[in-house]
């Protein structure tokens, strides 16, 4: 692994500075529920039934939705943000296929949350780079011989 390779590894590894969102940027672009078949509205339902007994009755700080599909998890954010206002936050979890699932955190959890996943992708930075760095010091010591 050369510098420019550990260079994007760190910039694609750190965690992204949240970016403030524009709240008056598409005020009329919301999904009608009226647009969603029968099955959409029941997982739409389902789903919400069950972040209402995660909310209510434990005291876990994440919540995982299972992967879905780009128009399915557009309704999910646009419907559970505006449920709990506030109070929870969505996140996309990483995925290898363009079907990918939300993370709901609590609020309150939120930076516990935040910095665990920080410290996380330090741990994963160290790891990768770890070994060129010890190659990187043998060559530079002056007591190997070449």
């Amino acid at each position: 692994m050369n510098e420019t390779e550990e260079e994007k590894l760190k910039t694609r590894l750190e965690p992204k500075e949240k970016v403030e969102e524009k709240k008056d940027a598409a005020p009329n672009n919301k999904i009608e529920l009226s647009k969603l078949n029968e099955g959409q509205m029941d997982l739409l339902n389902t789903t919400k039934q069950q972040i209402q007994k995660w909310y209510e009755t434990t005291d876990e700080p994440t919540f995982d939705i299972p992967p879905q599909n780009g128009f399915i998890r557009r309704v999910f954010y646009e419907q559970f943000e505006s449920l709990y206002p506030g109070q929870i936050q969505l996140q996309s979890l990483p995925s290898k296929s363009s079907w990918s699932g939300i993370q709901i955190v609590r609020i309150g959890n939120l930076e516990t949350f935040q910095q665990a996943q920080q410290l996380e992708a330090k741990k994963k930075l160290q790891e990768a780079i770890g070994f060129r760095r010890v190659i990187k010091m043998v060559c530079l010591d002056t007591i190997v011989n070449r």
